[in-house]
């Protein structure tokens, strides 16, 4: 049982790993885009004494490393920050989203699990049967079909919105775009 505890234990701190690693691949990488959100926010008509006192306000004069580090105290301690759109404390609206989120992940979980192990079971009684190859077939095509959809889809809907495919393509081939 002590080995199956090591592998938890160390799934879990790789995903922490790779959570700070995406966290600090974000923050730095916004740094490297031109201007800064005090711009963006105040737009073009803001004068450069409004930038200045909005970047205090935000804590933009501070160093990015800084930022970061604050950011990430904020995190482990459980201060999420404030809403910039709202003003009102991320905590607070990640609070009223996550009940929802538990009953559909607890429901999808009910149904899944249950199914799973009932096929599962099935499939393990009626070792290479019909039944069998049958299950092992569909998973096939699902997983197949899935990962093909996954893929397209997005990239279709990104190429039609800039305006890759045109019009032409879409009524020639029967691609229809949203």
């Amino acid at each position: 049982m002590s080995h199956i505890l090591k592998v938890i234990a160390q799934r879990i701190a790789l995903g922490f790993l790779t959570l700070f690693t995406i966290s600090l691949l974000i923050t730095f990488g916004v740094e490297l885009l031109p201007g800064d959100l005090a711009e963006s926010i105040l737009g073009q008509g803001a004068t450069p004494e409004t930038v200045i006192v909005f970047r205090v306000e935000l804590g933009l004069d501070k160093p990015a490393h800084m930022r970061y580090l604050s950011w990430l105290g904020g995190i482990v301690t459980g201060d999420l920050g404030v809403s910039l759109a709202n003003k009102r404390e991320i905590s607070e609206l990640v609070g009223i989203r996550i009940a929802n989120t538990l009953f559909l992940g607890g429901f999808a979980a009910a149904i899944a699990v249950p199914l799973a192990l009932f096929l599962g079971i099935l499939a393990a009684l009626y070792r290479n049967t019909l039944y069998d190859r049958g299950h092992q077939h569909l998973y096939s095509y699902h997983y197949f079909i899935s990962r093909i959809l996954r893929c397209l889809y997005p990239d279709s809907l990104f190429c039609h919105q800039a305006g890759l495919v045109s019009r032409y393509f879409q009524y020639q081939y029967g691609v229809v775009f949203w």
